[in-house]
């Protein structure tokens, strides 16, 4: 997708949950909503006056107003910018979703075979510019990603949020690789740089930008128990994350996100009137979708409600992680009271996202105490030559105190296993599930979870880590992919070239049929191709819907690979 794409795309993903609870409002008729004596609009005004009396901001001009200004020579987010657009140049050449998916090859502990590690470092080397950038960044004190204003808020770009979720995966994948290498603060360094990503951020000008954030979080500690999982990292490192750590824990808030979708919601019930909207929305809900908004106190009402649900979960979100949890779920009770005496049909769409978006800031929480209390036991043991008993043991060397479980009245737990030891929190279920991290039970029962196990950080006794390196014929995704799927995916065909040379099967089908000839020919990797094709690669395989790599290299447009296919027989 281009960049102009993904802008857009952005924009429409930021309007399109108003967009759906107008669309049910317009939909869901509420015979005399707003006929009332009270003078809503009267009482609106009132609550406005009252927010900016209080010095709050009101609407999103003035929430970008208030943003922090950064010098420019201290903002690492212009510096992260320049390696995105390095990062999206590489990937019209490199494609970087083979070498993604190849997370899910390998258990805690294992290395990844030797063609699957030369295509990860084929991709980390192919973005080594990148890599200095955002290592640079990484270094500056903060933050503030430019912002350009528009008259709707749900219209701004922001084009840098996925560019940040690729940006991160990269510096996960380069720590991934030093790891494997034994390189262990080479990868404390790849990590550091994530954690930095992510605190780029800042302050939470929308929802999703915080939510991005809990995203980015939990992809960082993922990496950080892989690679400790892989080799050992130096102790002054491990207390370099602990700190970052321990620093995000503070940073990480929704409030500020929640007091900017108040503004970005007072847009719609103050600022636009709804032939506006019907202008806006007219090819999406038809010209009569929009008549209930017609009647200015009508409109007030729901505007009062929606600041109403708005403030409740700032308060919420003010709370510790424990009592944001129960509180939560009182103010969501007072909500749907409410909804038997009024029927408030946008204010009523955004409170599920509203719960949801409070409880993962709850479960980032858990992970990032859970991270910074297994890395202080790995420091306990690189100091002491063992694991510590408990982690009350760790206090006041390395934890001031044993950290707190957001999901249960005590602290963490600790746990010595087989081949390890495991910190951990219950999880959002409350149920202590002995340190059973979320993998292994899906994995156990065949199927995705949403309870019955624990937020878990892993570490492996010293001996155990890296032990085991899988042949590449171990490493199949989740849909069937073998390293030389991924290989022909990415057009990698040096490494298809030894995958074959080693005896990899060259017509190996994944989950839905495809061969890897398919995927050489839809991505239009003609030399990739051309090699499957001289190996004796079946040119007509027909996946489960009836495809021929022929026809995939003709509906994308490769009309080179699609000549090439026909000329040993292809078909389409």
């Amino acid at each position: 997708m281009h960049q102009r794409d993904r802008r857009r795309a952005t924009g429409r993903w930021l309007c399109l949950g108003l967009v759906l609870a107008i669309a049910a409002l317009a939909a869901f008729p509420r015979a005399g909503l707003g006929a009332d004596d009270v003078d809503w609009r009267a009482r609106f005004e009132a609550k406005i006056e009252e927010l900016r009396a209080e010095g709050q901001p009101v609407t999103f001009e003035e929430v970008l107003a208030r943003r922090e200004q950064i010098p420019d020579e201290e903002n690492s987010a212009l510096v992260f910018l320049q390696a995105f657009e390095l990062i999206e140049a590489v990937e019209g050449k490199i494609p970087s979703a083979p070498v993604l998916d190849l997370a899910a090859t390998t258990e805690l502990g294992e290395r990844h075979s030797e063609s699957a590690r030369e295509m990860i470092g084929g991709w980390v080397e192919a973005n080594a510019d990148a890599l200095k950038l955002i290592h640079k960044g990484a270094q500056l004190p903060h933050g503030r990603f430019p912002i350009a204003p528009a008259e709707n808020p749900y219209a701004i770009e922001l084009p840098h949020l996925d560019s940040l979720r690729r940006a991160a995966r990269l510096c996960v994948w380069q720590a991934v690789s030093h790891a494997e290498a034994g390189e262990g603060r080479a990868a404390a360094e790849g990590l550091f740089a994530t954690g930095r990503l992510a605190a780029s951020l800042g302050d939470n000008v929308f929802l999703i930008d915080a939510l991005l954030r809990i995203a980015l979080d939990a992809m960082l500690i993922e990496g950080w128990e892989r690679t400790l999982a892989l080799c050992e990292m130096p102790a002054d490192r491990l207390a370099l994350l602990r700190h970052e750590l321990w620093r995000e824990e503070q940073e990480l808030s929704l409030t500020q996100a929640f007091v900017s979708e108040r503004a970005a919601g007072h847009y719609f019930f103050a600022e636009t009137s709804p032939e506006d909207l019907r202008r806006t929305l007219h090819d999406l809900m038809g010209e009569s979708a929009l008549e209930v908004l017609a009647d200015p106190n009508a409109r007030a009402r729901e505007a009062l409600h929606y600041y109403d649900l708005i403030e409740g979960a700032i308060r919420v979100s003010r709370m510790g992680p424990r009592q944001r949890l129960t509180e939560a779920k009182r103010w969501a009770q007072d909500v749907e009271r409410e909804r038997h005496t009024f029927q408030y049909q946008i204010s009523d769409m955004l409170l599920p996202a509203l719960r949801r978006a409070v409880q993962e800031e709850v479960k980032g929480n858990a992970r990032l105490r859970t991270a910074r209390a297994a890395l202080a036991v790995e420091e306990w043991r690189l100091g002491h030559g063992s694991w510590p008993d408990s982690l009350e043991q760790l206090v006041p060397e390395l934890l001031d105190a044993v950290p707190e479980d957001p999901f249960s009245d005590g602290k963490l737990r600790y746990e010595r296993q087989e081949e390890g030891v495991v910190v951990y929190s219950v999880g959002p279920d409350g149920e202590d599930d002995a340190g059973l991290p979320r993998e292994e039970a899906e994995r156990e029962a065949g199927r995705v979870l949403d309870e019955g196990w624990d937020i878990t950080f892993r570490l492996l006794d010293p001996e155990r880590r890296g032990a085991r390196t899988l042949s590449f014929r171990e490493e199949v995704t989740v849909d069937g992919r073998t390293v030389l799927h991924l290989a022909a995916q990415g057009g990698n065909t040096k490494v298809a070239q030894a995958l074959l040379a080693e005896g990899a099967e060259l017509n190996a089908e994944d989950e839905g049929g495809r061969t890897p000839l398919h995927y050489a020919a839809e991505a239009g990797h003609t030399e990739t191709v051309r090699l499957l094709l001289d190996g004796g690669a079946e040119v007509n395989a027909v996946d489960y819907e009836g495809r021929t790599p022929t026809g995939l290299a003709f509906e994308r447009g490769h009309d080179e690979t699609a000549d090439l296919l026909r000329e040993h027989g292809g078909v389409q």
